[in-house]
C-alpha cells in the first residue's frame, strides 16, 4: 500500500484519497482522484480524471503531487490553484464523414481542386532507373503543382460553397419525410458545422430563425438539429442561449417546449459563467418586470420554465431571485406574485441572493414587508433571517455548514469573501494589526478558510490591508502607505524608532 504523510500527520492513503473530488485553493472542483502511483523520481502522485462534455470521467495525462494537498475531508483541498486542460468532445470521438455531403447536395468544388495529375516523362525510360526515386519525384510534383494552381480560386469560392451546401442540406432536412434519411442529413449538417467554424454562428442563427413559423413540424426539426449540435458543440451553441430561451417561453406545443427546456437545462448546468453576466441580469429585468418581450406568456409559465432550466445553475437562480426581491422592495403591496414565486426556492438560496444582490440596510424591510409575512410562514422567514444574522455576525463555521453542502464550496467562498470584505476594515480600524490565527477566531473559523480569502482580497486590491511576517507569525495589518499592497509583495512592517 502506498502511504505518505503531510506535515500535519494526516495519512495520504489510497483509501483516503481515491474517489474524492479535488478542490484547488480558489474553490474550484478541478478533478477526481482515481489512483496513486510513483513517478520516475519515486515521488507519489495522484492520477486524476475530469468530467468531459459527454458527462463522463476521462483520465488525463496531468497528475498532482501529494505535497500539494492541504487538507483531506469530504474533498481533497489543494494548497494552490491547479489548472487541468479540458478535454474537448471532438477529441474523444471519431466521426466518419458520410457521402451525403458529396452525393446529395450537388455542390461541386472548383475544377482546379480536382486536377488530373499528368506527369510528363520521356517516352523512353531506362529500365535500370531507381523505381523508388521515380515514384518520389512523381509524389513531389503531385503535392506542389496542384496546390499552387488551386489555392487562389478556393479562397474566393469557399464561403459561397459553404452557404450553398448548408442551404441545400437544411432544405432537404425539412422536405424529407423519411426519418432515417433525415437523420443522415442532420449528421451531414453537424459535420459541416464542425468543419466550417467561421460559419457556425450563421448556421445557428438561421436555424433559430427557421423555427419562427406556425408549422409545428418545422419547429420540431429545428429542435432536433439544435439538440444534436448541443451534444457536441455546447460552447458554440451558447451564442444563441438567450434567443433559445425566448423561443422556449413562446413555444405553444407542450412536448416541444419540454424538449427545448431539456436542451437548455443541460447547457445552463454546464456553462454557468457564460450565462450569468450583466446581459442576463438585464434580460431577467426586461422579462420578469418590464415585460419588454414575452407579453403574451404568463409570468407563472415563465417562472416554472426557469425553475426547470436553471435547476442546477445557482448563479442564475441568484439573479432571478434578486429580480423578484428588488420588485418586492419597490412595490411592497403590489408584488404578491413575486413573493409567491419565492416559495419555489430554498430558504438558503434566497438568503444567499439577498446577501449578494441587496444592500444590508434593506434586509429588514424585505423580511417585514406585508407580502412576505402574509404569504410565507414564520419558519420560512426565520430560516432566512437566521442566515442573514450569521452573515452580519461573521460566523464562518456556521455559514459554511449551511452553504457548503447545499451550494458547494465555490458559492460558499463567494459569500465568505463578501462577508470578510464587508467588516475586516472595521476590525483593523480598532486594532491596526492582528495575527491571522486571532482573526480566524474572530470569525469562528476552525478550518482557516479565511486565510486564502484574505490573500485573494488583498491580491485583487479589494481591501486596504497587507500581510506581514513577524517572528515567524503571520499578521494582517493596515499598509504603511495609502496604496494597496499585494500580499506576495509585502515586506514585514518596520517598527518606528522611538
Amino acid at each position: 500500500m502506498i502511504r505518505s504523510k503531510t506535515p500535519k500527520g494526516e495519512e495520504l492513503t489510497k483509501e483516503n484519497l481515491v474517489g474524492k473530488s479535488i478542490v484547488d485553493s480558489d474553490g474550484h472542483i478541478i478533478a477526481k482522484c482515481v489512483s496513486l502511483f510513483e513517478d520516475e523520481k519515486n515521488k507519489i502522485r495522484m492520477r486524476v480524471s475530469i468530467l468531459t462534455e459527454l458527462n463522463s470521467d476521462f483520465i488525463v495525462e496531468e497528475s498532482i503531487p501529494l505535497n500539494l494537498i492541504s487538507k483531506i475531508g469530504e474533498v481533497i483541498l489543494l494548497k494552490k490553484s491547479f489548472k487541468i486542460k479540458p478535454v474537448a468532445t471532438r477529441d474523444l470521438i471519431q466521426v466518419e464523414i458520410p457521402s451525403i455531403i458529396e452525393t446529395e447536395t450537388e455542390v461541386k468544388p472548383a475544377t482546379e481542386e480536382k486536377i488530373d495529375f499528368k506527369i510528363q516523362t520521356p517516352e523512353k525510360i531506362p529500365e535500370k532507373l531507381n523505381k523508388k526515386k521515380n515514384e518520389s519525384n512523381i509524389t513531389k510534383e503531385r503535392k506542389i503543382i496542384p496546390q499552387k494552381r488551386s489555392n487562389k480560386k478556393t479562397k474566393s469560392t469557399t464561403k459561397a460553397q459553404v452557404k450553398k451546401m448548408y442551404e441545400t442540406i437544411l432544405l432537404k432536412i425539412f422536405e424529407t419525410a423519411n426519418q432515417e434519411e433525415r437523420t443522415d442529413l442532420i449528421d451531414s449538417l453537424i459535420l459541416l458545422f464542425k468543419k466550417e467554424k467561421n460559419f457556425q454562428k450563421k448556421i445557428l442563427t438561421n436555424l433559430l430563425e427557421s423555427s419562427n413559423t406556425p408549422d409545428q413540424n418545422t419547429r420540431m426539426i429545428v429542435v432536433d438539429v439544435l439538440e444534436k449540435i448541443a451534444e457536441e458543440f455546447s460552447e458554440e451553441i451558447m451564442t444563441i442561449f438567450i434567443p433559445s430561451l425566448k423561443a422556449t417561453y413562446n413555444e405553444p406545443n407542450k412536448s416541444l417546449e419540454q424538449k427545448l427546456a431539456q436542451v437548455l437545462t443541460k447547457l445552463a448546468s454546464k456553462h454557468n459563467s457564460e450565462i450569468v453576466n450583466a446581459n442576463f441580469q438585464k434580460f431577467c429585468k426586461d422579462l420578469l418586470v418590464k415585460r419588454k418581450f414575452g407579453k403574451n406568456v404568463s409570468l407563472n409559465r415563465i417562472h416554472n420554465l426557469n425553475l426547470k432550466i436553471f435547476v442546477n445553475n445557482f448563479s442564475a437562480q441568484e439573479i432571478i431571485i434578486g429580480t423578484y426581491i428588488a420588485e418586492i422592495i419597490a412595490n411592497q403591496n403590489e408584488a404578491i406574485e413575486y413573493a409567491e414565486f419565492l416559495k419555489d426556492f430554498n430558504a438558503i438560496i434566497i438568503a444567499y441572493s439577498i446577501i449578494q444582490t441587496i444592500e444590508q440596510k434593506k434586509w429588514p424591510k424585505i423580511m417585514k414587508c406585508k407580502c412576505m409575512t402574509e404569504i410565507h410562514n414564520e419558519a420560512f422567514i426565520e430560516s432566512i433571517n437566521s442566515i442573514l444574522n450569521l452573515f452580519q455576525e461573521g460566523n464562518i463555521k456556521k455559514l459554511s455548514a449551511i452553504f457548503d453542502p447545499k451550494l458547494g464550496i465555490n458559492f460558499s467562498n463567494r459569500l465568505l469573501n463578501k462577508m470578510v470584505k464587508a467588516n475586516v476594515a472595521t476590525i483593523l480600524s480598532n486594532v491596526t494589526i492582528i495575527p491571522l490565527e486571532t482573526l480566524s477566531a474572530v470569525y469562528n473559523d476552525d478550518n482557516n478558510r479565511i486565510i486564502p480569502i484574505i490573500y485573494e482580497l488583498i491580491n485583487n486590491r479589494e481591501i486596504n490591508a497587507q500581510v506581514s511576517f513577524i517572528n515567524n507569525k503571520t499578521f494582517l495589518s493596515l499598509p504603511e502607505e495609502s496604496d494597496f499592497v499585494s500580499f506576495n509583495k509585502v515586506q514585514p512592517i518596520k517598527r518606528k524608532e522611538k
